[in-house]
C-alpha cells in the first residue's frame, strides 16, 4: 500500500502541485485585473523608499511609499512593488480603490499580466511533467509486462 501511494505521488504529485499553483495564480491574476479596471488613476510622488535585508532569502526587500491626493485629501500608502528606477521625489502613475483610497497599485497595465504568466508557465511545466511521467510509466509496464 505504501509503495503504491509513493508511486502515485511520484507520478502525479508534481503536476498536481503545479496545477494548484496555476489555479492560485489565475485567481490572483483575475483579482488584479478586476482591481486594475475598477481602480481610478492619479499621479503620486514617491516620498520614501526603504530597504530591508532578508537573511533567510539573502535578498533585499524594498518598500515604496507614495503620496497622492484623492478628492482634495492627501494620502500616503505603500505601493507594493518596486523598480530600480524609482527615486524619492519621482512622480508615477498609480491606481487607487475609490472605495478605499489607501489601497493602491502601480498604474502600469503590464503588472496585471505577471500572475497569468506565472500560471501559464506552471501549467505548461505541470502538463509536460505529467505527460513525461505517464509515458515513462507506460514504457516501464511494457518492458516489465512478462516479469511477473
Amino acid at each position: 500500500m505504501k509503495e503504491k501511494l509513493s508511486k502515485i505521488f511520484n507520478l502525479y504529485g508534481i503536476p498536481i502541485f503545479l496545477a494548484i499553483i496555476s489555479i492560485v495564480m489565475l485567481i490572483i491574476g483575475l483579482n488584479t485585473v478586476k482591481d486594475y479596471t475598477s481602480f481610478s488613476q492619479t499621479t503620486g510622488e514617491i516620498v520614501s523608499i526603504t530597504s530591508e535585508y532578508d537573511v533567510a532569502t539573502e535578498s533585499i526587500n524594498y518598500k515604496v511609499f507614495v503620496k497622492y491626493s484623492v478628492n482634495d485629501r492627501e494620502y500616503t500608502s505603500e505601493l507594493g512593488s518596486y523598480k530600480a528606477e524609482y527615486r524619492e521625489g519621482m512622480k508615477i502613475k498609480i491606481k487607487y480603490d475609490p472605495e478605499n483610497p489607501v489601497k493602491i497599485m502601480t498604474g502600469e497595465k503590464s503588472a496585471t499580466f505577471i500572475p497569468f504568466i506565472v500560471a501559464a508557465v506552471a501549467l505548461v511545466i505541470g502538463v509536460v511533467v505529467l505527460v513525461r511521467n505517464i509515458k515513462t510509466e507506460a514504457k516501464y509496464k511494457r518492458e516489465h509486462e512478462y516479469d511477473t
